[in-house]
């Protein structure tokens, strides 16, 4: 009993040499660094701040690389230039179907519906702005589309056919249009969009028609002054019309439905 008390003792005795050693310590590191502080304001004048900047320089904000062109008098073409041009002021028209007369009457455009959707969204294929776009810079003339998206009613008022018929036009996937100051110089303006589309061997244009070409994607065709018109293209002006057979995005063949026509754009 007499040495566990000693032991006892003894480990008290050093649990508190070791408690006063660390207050010891912490007392002198207290001291050392009061002895370090020194106090003293600081003045400041009016006006004056803690750092100085350089004056600020105001700079033009850079342009795009895409966005630079030639031809900035013209505005770029989007998908707002492909809407419907149908309108209810157009008189109606009476057209003879299965040995009967019946008349037809014009869409309301845009009062009425929108372009052809796509993801929920209005969309235009991204081959047409980026073709014609290059057009219009190429030339540094303004590309005129005369006929892009046409709803079913809009498409049988214009070509007057009296049975329900589905066109490429109804589904966003055809336009019709010329340049300005390059009307008699169609063929120039076709070389170009054959280059756009012939990226390869497998794509190669074989013509079909004396002003027709076609291969696996589009179908290009030139309209000269003396052929037929329809109301879209009511201009004294050849036209190229430019019909898309592959989606460059979808990655397959373009075939127009009644359903897609009648059922694939956005209503008013």
């Amino acid at each position: 009993m007499g040495v566990m008390r000693s032991i006892y003792y003894t480990l008290l005795l050093l649990m508190m040499l070791a408690s006063a050693c660390s207050g010891f310590e912490q007392s002198e590191k207290r001291r050392i660094r009061q002895c370090n502080e020194k106090e003293g304001k600081i003045f400041r004048l009016s006006g004056e701040s803690l750092f100085s900047f350089a004056p600020i320089e105001r700079k033009e904000l850079e342009i795009y690389p895409w966005e630079v062109r030639e031809s900035l008098e013209f505005p770029r073409i989007t998908k707002e230039f492909f809407r419907c041009h149908g309108s209810q002021h157009h008189p109606h028209k009476v057209v003879e179907s299965e040995n009967k007369e019946i008349e037809i009457y014009d869409c309301n455009g845009i009062d009425e519906h929108g372009l052809v959707m796509k993801g929920g969204k209005e969309y235009v294929h991204t081959c047409f702005l980026e073709l014609l776009n290059m057009l219009q810079d190429t030339f540094h003339q303004r590309v005129v589309i005369t006929s892009g998206h046409r709803c079913p009613k809009h498409d049988r008022f214009i070509n007057g056919y009296g049975k329900e018929k589905v066109t490429s036009y109804q589904i966003g996937a055809a336009v019709d249009f010329y340049v300005e100051g390059q009307e008699e110089n169609s063929y120039r303006v076709i070389e170009k969009v054959m280059n756009f589309f012939c990226r390869d061997k497998k794509s190669q244009f074989t013509k079909k028609g004396e002003d027709c070409w076609r291969n696996h994607e589009v179908i290009i065709t030139l309209n000269p002054k003396t052929t037929p018109r329809n109301d879209d293209n009511l201009h004294p002006y050849p036209y190229i019309t430019i019909e898309l057979r592959y989606d460059r995005e979808d990655k397959k063949p373009i075939v127009p439905t009644w359903r897609q026509a009648h059922y694939g754009y956005k209503r008013n």
